[in-house]
């Protein structure tokens, strides 16, 4: 089956944590997942599925499982994000950044401040991570 999250803030609420809003998805297997942040928070828990991921100048952080073996297709503009491995040690990252600020994990490849491409690669690359932010700023954590 396939899940679609879309999240907006709600009227009114400005950056008050109190009157976010949370979506509880039950704990089993999705073919695909999408999740749309529009000028919002969204964190998406670890669940091994095709996921795609649209942030528009919000804040969403994915969380894989550490035997994650799908794709994340991950597109951001003007927001944040963030993407932690689970100490998994099979993945293939490729991701286009444009004037973003980046920080990776230590023992992972440097990110050369201003290069437009971030790509490593880890066992066979079985998990495909494909990323593309513009004007923001974006966090790896293993």
């Amino acid at each position: 089956s396939t899940l679609k999250i879309k999240v907006k803030a709600k009227p009114g609420s400005g950056k008050d944590w109190d009157k976010r809003v949370r979506i509880y998805i039950p704990d089993q297997n999705y073919k695909h997942i999408k999740a749309v942040s529009n000028k919002s928070g969204l964190g998406l828990a670890a669940n091994n599925s095709d996921i795609t991921v649209k942030n528009n100048s919000g804040a969403v952080s994915v969380k894989l499982p550490s035997n994650y073996n799908k794709t994340l297709k991950y597109t951001g503009i003007s927001g944040s994000g963030s993407l932690a491995m689970n100490k998994n040690k099979d993945f293939d990252i490729n991701a286009k950044l444009s004037g973003c600020s980046v920080a990776v994990p230590n023992g992972w490849p440097a990110y050369s401040n201003g290069s437009s491409d971030y790509n490593y690669k880890r066992g066979k690359g079985t998990a495909k991570i494909n990323i593309g932010f513009t004007k923001g700023s974006f966090a790896f954590a293993k």
